[in-house]
């Protein structure tokens, strides 16, 4: 029982029934909007979901992510106001920190394969190949979790944290925690700054180029802003985490404000999904608008010239259908 000798947050200076709830508040809204996002997803799309585009792909994947999330952490905060201490027995709460590592750990993942995939695409005009039904994108983000999570809980290094359920206090969580968020939000940063540089400059060069040349150029440009959305999303999610974790490293004396932004930011994950589905969305309707006013304009040309040909064989009474039609043409044009 020696890994309960971790102190119970908040329930010395009375905030620990408001940093519960809050977090079951945050972590509700998070559940719920990322059901709203799976569930519109499959509900805007009839084809099967492998022929989606990848960022459409990744907002699944990253709500599939988060609500698995939400509802093991939600459980465990319900569990811990419930008995008024930590999580017990002990085996449920390295369960929990088990399952809460390892997936945060692979939408972590998730993030930097999206940030380096926006990277190449905008530098290199390529992308990483996922294989077929994106087995290679699953390996990459969950081979790795999986082998640490197995380690550290065969090595007992889960348990009860203070306000909750994951690595132990001690140099478990410097390595597991903190240390990787530090480096996936550099890295993360690095190649959002590096994106984007390359998206202003390229936006710049394609201002100057017309035609077939300009509108492919554009594709990418838009495909890769709009993976940059998710780097974004990540910076919002765990820059809260990250701050705490530089300022436990210099000093134990960390303000009780710094862990409410905690709480709060690190449950949000999928009311963030939900803004980039909602962003997503809206650029693929206008790029449908754009798609059918582009379709009415290239018709209406071809059926000019087609009404202004003239045949052999052509009847007197197609002469006077064909007369009308323009009548009725030159009336529209007025009219509009």
């Amino acid at each position: 029982m020696s890994m309960y000798n971790v102190t119970l947050l908040g329930w010395d200076d009375g905030t620990f029934f408001p940093l519960h709830i809050t977090a079951i508040v945050c972590i509700s809204c998070s559940f719920i909007a990322s059901i709203v996002v799976t569930v519109l997803s499959f509900k805007t799309h009839k084809k099967r979901f492998y022929t989606w585009s990848r960022s459409e792909r990744f907002v699944i994947y990253l709500a599939i992510c988060e609500m698995s999330f939400n509802f093991v952490h939600m459980f465990d905060h319900v569990t811990m106001v419930i008995e008024k201490d930590h999580v017990h027995p002990l085996e449920l709460c390295q369960f929990y920190a088990f399952l809460m590592v390892l997936l945060v750990t692979t939408k972590n993942l998730i993030l930097v394969v999206v940030a380096l995939n926006a990277f190449l695409l905008i530098r290199f005009q390529c992308q990483m190949d996922f294989g077929i039904r994106d087995w290679r994108l699953c390996v990459y983000v969950m081979a790795f979790p999986i082998i640490v999570c197995t380690v550290a809980v065969s090595l007992q290094q889960f348990g009860p944290a203070g306000a909750f359920c994951i690595v132990k206090p001690g140099l478990a969580t410097l390595l597991m925690t903190i240390v990787p968020f530090i480096l996936i939000l550099l890295v993360n940063t690095t190649l959002y700054l590096l994106t984007w540089f390359h998206i202003r400059r390229d936006a710049h060069q394609i201002r100057s180029v017309i035609g077939e040349q300009a509108q492919s150029g554009t594709a990418y440009v838009k495909a890769a802003k709009t993976m940059t959305m998710f780097v974004a999303v990540f910076t919002v999610q765990w820059w809260a985490v990250t701050v705490y974790g530089i300022w436990q490293i210099i000093t134990n004396d960390v303000p009780s404000i710094v862990y409410i932004f905690v709480v709060v930011f690190t449950n949000i994950g999928g009311c963030l999904n939900l803004i980039v589905f909602i962003n997503i969305q809206k650029k693929r309707r206008r790029i449908l608008a754009l798609g059918t006013n582009a379709n009415i304009q290239t018709s209406r040309p071809n059926d000019m010239i087609l009404s202004r040909v003239k045949t052999p064989f052509s009847s007197d009474k197609d002469k006077v259908q064909t007369t009308t039609a323009t009548e009725t043409q030159h009336v529209d044009q007025s009219s509009a």
